[in-house]
């Protein structure tokens, strides 16, 4: 006889989808920037990059994956029914008259169904495995983008309090014009790391959107797969 099939149902659990990997997620460092360097990003780029960040990017990607490896311990679940209702067939085989043949269609059927069950189970999990590490590296990608920006806008505030420094204790205009020279190129680093901070959200979001879609289409084959009923007496 085979294992029990709820032996698969067991508690589930999240792994990490990019194990050692020195990760550096949206904490609160990134999340509660200074006050001046939140004003001068959202000077730059006209809305403020952490606000959005915490908006768009703080999704809980654990418990999507936690709720995948449950479904597809559902999968298996439904997998080892589908092996012991075998085992059962195997033992009703020698049967004869039409009781054995009822049974033996009724099993037959209600194998196929779970194994059907299964498949389109096991497919739920997948694409919400794969939403989760998308939401993941959507996390990773702005924390790494957030940390340029933050160090962008950092210097320009220095260079900043530096000009008015220079033009205080008289350095001249020299000094001072070549100091806001260098931080036009910064603030352009602000601008394209923003840009591209906007590209990767859209295109994880495009992607979500299709891994939805082809969840949605399990569900649906879930939802016309017939348990078949015990044959009549």
């Amino acid at each position: 006889m085979s294992a029990r099939p709820d032996d698969a149902l067991v508690e589930p659990t999240a792994s990490d989808p990019i194990p050692d990997l020195l990760e550096r997620t949206l904490g609160m460092y990134y999340l509660s920037p200074s006050f001046y360097v939140a004003e001068l990003c959202k000077f730059v780029v006209g809305t403020d990059p952490w606000v959005y960040a915490a908006q768009h990017c703080g999704g809980d990607w654990e418990s999507v994956l936690r709720t995948s490896d449950g479904v597809n311990r559902l999968a298996t679940f439904h997998r080892a029914y589908a092996t012991a209702v075998d085992d059962v067939h195997g033992t009703v085989a020698p049967w004869g008259g039409s009781a054995g043949g009822a049974a033996g269609r009724y099993l037959t059927d209600l194998q196929n169904a779970l194994d059907e069950q299964a498949r389109a189970v096991h497919g739920i999990s997948e694409q919400l495995e794969k939403i989760a590490v998308s939401m993941y590296e959507l996390n990773q990608a702005f924390a790494e983008i957030l940390s340029v920006i933050t160090d962008a806008a950092i210097r320009v505030l220095i260079r900043i309090a530096a000009t008015s420094i220079a033009a205080a204790t008289g350095v001249g205009v020299l000094g001072s014009a070549a100091i806001a020279a260098s931080s036009v190129v910064d603030l352009v680093i602000i601008s394209d790391q923003w840009r591209k901070a906007i590209d990767v959200h859209t295109t994880v979001w495009t992607s979500i959107q299709g891994l939805i879609g082809v969840l949605a289409g399990n569900l649906a084959k879930i939802e016309n797969i017939e348990i078949p009923g015990l044959p009549a007496v």
